[in-house]
């Protein structure tokens, strides 16, 4: 009778308990703990349960199961298994809820930004997606950062060239002493004088020609004793980041 009871017992505890469901599997074939199994059928029908086990285990329940956790708690557990949630909280690390399921990154903060057209992609917070973030005007997207697609004064291939840089630095001298330039009756004149000059050497916008020449003005006056014998020499350099780099700086705007 007592056989009876158990059989009973099981039987109804096992037709309670859902084999399709990925949580029941796991628990059942030993991927989680034992806790949820039905205690009567640890009590003498450990055939029956062995039989029924293993049926279930030889066809494994299809679904989610991203995130889960095994918290002890049955009704979390079920819910972390099937991979739902209602917000990103509720999901695993490398993964974000969408659709009230739990669905791995696409990207990370690590990702590299990329350009879209004259946009920046980048990876959202929660790495569910990518967003384009739109440059501006004035600016262009280039190696996944928005860049000025103002011209530059001096242009860039001289500003990235020590050479050339040095080369423009004694071209100011050449201007200032061959060409009279500071012996001309004002600023305006010898900034004109040296922007006509330069420009025989480097090819330059009108803009950027007259700012260079306030430039030279400004190194052959403001810091005359540090750069009339070398323009390149660091007593004329250390002079002209305070007293004309300011002003060069703003060359282009």
């Amino acid at each position: 009778m007592g056989q009876l009871n158990n059989a009973s017992s099981c039987s109804v505890a096992l037709g309670a308990w859902d084999w399709k469901s990925p949580a029941t599997f796991k628990k059942s074939c030993g991927l989680g703990s034992a806790r949820q199994r039905p205690s009567a059928c640890n009590l003498g029908l450990a055939a029956v349960v062995a039989l029924t086990v293993n049926l279930a285990c030889a066809n494994p329940p299809s679904g989610p199961s991203a995130g889960a956790v095994d918290s002890g708690n049955a009704a979390f557990d079920v819910a972390a298994d099937s991979g739902s949630c209602s917000d990103d909280s509720g999901c695993a690390a490398a993964f974000h809820c969408k659709d009230s399921k739990c669905v791995a990154d696409l990207c990370d903060a690590a990702t590299p930004s990329t350009c879209e057209g004259a946009s920046v992609k980048s990876c959202k917070p929660n790495g569910s997606d990518w967003v384009a973030t739109a440059c501006g005007a004035g600016f262009a997207c280039d190696k996944g950062k928005c860049i000025s697609t103002k011209p530059t004064c001096p242009p860039k291939e001289i500003a990235d060239d020590f050479a050339k840089q040095d080369q423009l630095l004694q071209s100011y001298k050449t201007c200032a002493n061959a060409d009279g330039c500071m012996g001309k009756a004002d600023d305006a004149a010898r900034a004109a004088c040296f922007a006509a000059c330069v420009s025989k050497t480097f090819t330059l916008t009108a803009n950027c020609g007259a700012c260079l020449g306030q430039y030279a003005v400004c190194l052959f006056s403001v810091c005359k004793g540090q750069c009339a014998v070398d323009p390149s020499a660091k007593p004329c350099e250390s002079c002209a980041a305070t007293g004309c780099d300011p002003a060069l700086g703003k060359c282009g705007e």
